[in-house]
């Protein structure tokens, strides 16, 4: 009794139109510092319902800047996502407008002598609440389940 009828709906038309694309700049400031950035946009048109496809991400753009001394056993890197708000959706298959929303990342490692590596990081640093477009739906209350608050993570990583 406490199931929905239906959990889990992704119906698209027998025909669309996709256009996008996703550009990535990166560019090595000094021997210490180096910077990038990205944005991919998306717009998709389901040609036989005559609206958006269903499931299509809003513009999104990152950029980060990463601290790395050559050869050194240390770096930390700071990333923010901005994405816009997704208002192009497919109403016929109940699909619902998402806000945009902003996150900055913080990451950093130290590099030990045989392959391991200590790495430390906080996510979603200023605590944002927010719902990422492509999120699952509550099938209780077909709202978006939102992304987890700040994340703060360490961890321990071995490669040869």
């Amino acid at each position: 009794p406490l199931s929905p009828p239906v959990v889990f709906r992704y119906v698209n038309g027998d025909s669309a139109t996709f256009r996008g694309g996703e550009l990535e700049l990166n560019q090595r400031i000094s021997g210490l510092l180096s910077w990038w950035g990205s944005v991919s946009y998306t717009r998709a048109e389901d040609e036989t319902f005559d609206e958006p496809v269903l499931g299509i991400p809003p513009l999104t753009a990152r950029v980060g800047l990463r601290v790395e001394p050559a050869g050194g056993p240390w770096w930390g890197a700071v990333t923010a996502t901005v994405a816009g708000e997704q208002d192009r959706v497919a109403t016929a298959r109940f699909e619902t407008p998402t806000a945009g929303y902003t996150t900055v990342d913080l990451r950093g490692g130290f590099r030990f002598p045989a392959g391991w590596e200590l790495l430390a990081g906080v996510d979603n640093l200023t605590d944002k609440d927010y719902v990422h477009h492509l999120n699952a739906k509550n099938p209780f209350t077909s709202a978006r389940i939102a992304e987890p608050g700040r994340n703060v993570y360490l961890g321990v990583s071995w490669s040869l």
